[in-house]
């Protein structure tokens, strides 16, 4: 506020405006953690717009072009956020074209380099990386990653003792590893155990920092269910149970969002591992065991960037139970995954185009498990479900 009146009175005040576009990212950062992404992306958008203004009156000033490329990648984030996911690889692509160029200014940069690999990243993570909301462009998130990978490892080698530097590294094959998950399922698990043995190498040194345990089971948990899709339950069940309690651990001591989807998603993997094993009683602790994120995630706004998890849970379960042989329970799960993609649907947010398939999936797996459950929803709710919600 402070810095916007003075922009009243002046507006070549230029520290002002800069100070204007800082707090505007600033405050759009801290609405994302509040999940209010309709107004991060409001003051993720003024950032932008005053950083154009600056880079516009003054164009050799790499400081600026810098700082717009960092609002963009905000914006960027917070577009995701809201669905709208094409104009987010716009906001991307613009970032790391300006990180190009800034490095290309000064090719020996160390930080620059790693800006435009953190660039890199971020456009490839909309394009197509499977654990992201993307656009389906496989082709170019690979050309990203591998060039994340490329920066990360020519980076680490210049300085292996650097911390940041190594990270960067597991951080780099873990996204490469996600992309090759079903194309080329080996290639991702060598990308997955380099990054691995890094994140357990800062692990030993630091063995309470949050963000490298919840890497660590992330990797676990996509490793273990490699496996367990090769045949290789009995491993593959191990690793998923370590990535679950992990995550179960971490929920408990900081109930984030981020934190209960990613523990739905491994707990997801497991229940269909478990029941291909016919551990029928395990199924059902993990059930019970995930019920508080589950309805933690239900209870939370509703968003296009976390929609899909509550349903997506629920119909592995429905599958699992389908695979144990009890339809009754197993059509009671997708009878919560309909219900869970109505909610969706009727909220504010609604289905984006991304998740359709998704939600027709669970359409017919329903359908297609008659018992006396079904009998309990109208035909016409389910016709309903399967029309495209009015936006």
């Amino acid at each position: 506020r402070i810095f916007d009146e003075i922009l009243v009175r002046d507006r070549s005040y230029r520290s002002a405006i800069d100070g204007s576009a800082t707090t505007s990212e600033a405050l759009s950062r801290v609405l994302v953690d509040d999940n209010d992404y309709r107004g991060a992306l409001a003051a993720a958008t003024k950032a932008v717009d005053i950083g154009r203004r600056l880079v516009q009156a003054e164009p050799s000033n790499p400081s600026w072009r810098d700082a717009l490329a960092s609002y963009l990648s905000q914006l960027g984030a917070c577009l995701i956020r809201t669905g709208d996911l094409e104009k987010a690889v716009d906001a991307h692509r613009q970032g790391l074209e300006i990180r190009e160029r800034l490095l290309s200014e000064d090719p020996g940069s160390v930080s620059r380099s790693r800006l435009l690999m953190l660039a890199a990243s971020h456009l490839g993570e909309v394009l197509g990386s499977p654990h992201f909301p993307n656009v389906g462009d496989t082709a170019g998130a690979h050309i990203q990653f591998q060039r994340m990978v490329d920066v990360a490892e020519s980076l680490a080698s210049k300085d292996p003792a650097n911390r940041t530097a190594q990270m960067d590294r597991a951080q780099a094959h873990m996204r490469m590893a996600g992309l090759l998950e079903e194309s080329e399922p080996q290639a991702s698990l060598a990308n997955y155990r380099i990054a691995l043995d890094l994140f357990k190498g800062r692990a030993a040194a630091d063995p309470h920092t949050l963000a490298i345990e919840l890497n660590r089971a992330f990797i676990e948990g996509s490793i273990g269910a490699i496996l367990a899709s090769q045949g290789h339950l009995e491993e593959g069940i191990v690793r998923m149970r370590e990535a679950v309690k992990i995550n179960c651990s971490a929920a408990l001591n900081q109930p984030r969002m981020d934190i209960q989807i990613t523990l739905l998603a491994e707990a997801s993997d497991l229940a269909l591992a478990l029941a291909r094993s016919h551990r029928r009683a395990e199924v059902d602790e993990l059930r019970a065991e995930i019920d508080p994120s589950l309805k933690a995630l239900q209870a939370a706004p509703v968003s296009n960037f976390t929609a899909a998890r509550g349903p997506r849970t629920f119909e592995a379960f429905g599958q699992a139970y389908s695979l144990l042989g009890d339809r009754s329970q197993a059509c009671d799960s997708f009878h919560q995954t309909v219900d869970a993609w109505q909610q969706i649907a009727a909220s504010s947010s609604g289905i984006v185009p991304s998740h359709r398939s998704l939600q027709a999936e669970a359409l017919r797996e329903y359908q297609v498990l008659p018992s006396r459950k079904r009998s309990e929803k109208s035909p016409s709710a389910l016709s309903d479900f399967a029309r495209p919600p009015r936006r």
